[in-house]
């Protein structure tokens, strides 16, 4: 049989992360006998100090190693290291707090009960000094532990949103909404009620690039097609700016008219009639690699609005291609095929 006090000296000369593997040691050569072991070891397995060496991920190591073996040693420890716990999705680096939230799923999560307790105080705190890319990231993560985390988050930083939205560029708000876009509606319904007024703020969207613009759609509506169309009903004729169109790049336009087709075709179909143009003199004035670019970009979010906006530069197109050398052309139409054999057979 196991001498109990030789484990409890061992177990106070290791780190948290040799005790996870120690215990599991225990395991393999006492099997049924260790959960009786675990209640022996209690007091020694609440080490806080400990923990507070160790990192998130070699604190979710242990939590769901005790769960394995004795859930209920493993929630009174859980319990007692939640300060501790806190304290580090408050402060440890982003990339062990996304590491924590990510593996909780696959632990027993009736062992870490605290979790709700903590959570959402502890990532409001951390959200304080973060940018919007950090916060979506961790939202992301910990929506797969549990969603009621997450919506009384939401209800709580109603402000703290509002703030970081209003600060941020339209490009990172797109990115924010495409990486939460997996939250569940609920969550993404919640955020845009508390941000509807910051987001329809046409003055924003009359000084932003078209690229800006096309990144922000683009994000947005990959959460919620219904509130990206919301906005850009709003917004919409300040998005018609022939100044910005003309000083605009081809892959700036592309990026603009794959960012409204992917919240409506008629969106990007409408304002091609005012792009038209312009459109036909970028390609006019730029390889045949930038326009295979353009061609991706827009056919990723629409075959009808890629279709469309050829028709406005295609006799354009055609000259270009008949006075570009051979291996360049062949680039061109091999990346054209890949969008549309009937398009690269017109014009090729």
């Amino acid at each position: 049989m196991v001498n109990i006090t030789e484990v409890k000296q061992k177990l106070k000369e290791m780190s948290l992360a040799e005790v996870s593997s120690y215990l599991v040691e225990l395991q393999n050569i006492y099997e049924a006998n260790t959960s009786e072991i675990m209640n022996q070891l209690t007091n020694e397995l609440k080490d806080k100090k400990k923990a507070e060496r160790a990192s998130l991920p070699e604190i979710q190591r242990y939590l769901s190693t005790l769960s394995t073996l004795n859930k209920e040693v493993a929630m009174d420890v859980s319990t007692s290291l939640t300060d501790v716990v806190k304290q580090k999705i408050q402060k440890d680096p982003q990339a062990d707090v996304e590491k924590y939230l990510q593996r909780i799923p696959w632990a027993d999560i009736d062992a870490i009960p605290s979790f709700s307790k903590y959570a959402e105080i502890a990532l409001k705190n951390r959200f304080k000094t973060q940018s919007l890319t950090e916060i979506a990231i961790l939202f992301e993560k910990a929506h797969w532990v549990t969603e009621d985390v997450l919506l009384a988050l939401t209800h709580s930083m109603e402000d703290l949103l509002r703030e970081k939205m209003e600060s941020a560029s339209l490009v990172e708000i797109g990115r924010f909404f495409e990486k939460i876009r997996w939250v569940g509606t609920d969550i993404v319904s919640e955020i845009a009620s508390h941000t509807s007024n910051i987001l329809k703020n046409r003055e924003r969207y009359r000084q932003a690039s078209l690229y800006e613009l096309g990144a922000f759609f683009s994000g947005l509506s990959t959460a919620s097609k219904a509130f990206a169309a919301e906005i850009a009903h709003v917004v919409k004729k300040d998005l018609h700016d022939a100044e910005r169109i003309r000083r605009s790049s081809l892959h700036e336009m592309g990026t603009f008219l794959a960012g409204l087709a992917s919240v409506k075709e008629v969106l990007a179909l409408d304002l091609l009639g005012d792009v038209g143009e312009a459109l036909s003199q970028k390609v006019a004035e730029t390889s045949l690699q930038s326009v295979a670019a353009f061609l991706e970009c827009v056919w990723r979010a629409s075959e009808n609005v890629t279709l469309e906006s050829v028709s406005y530069f295609r006799d354009v197109l055609k000259e270009q291609v008949a006075a570009t050398e051979k291996t360049k052309v062949e680039e061109f139409c091999t990346r054209l095929r890949e969008i549309s054999s009937d398009l690269a057979n017109e014009i090729c």
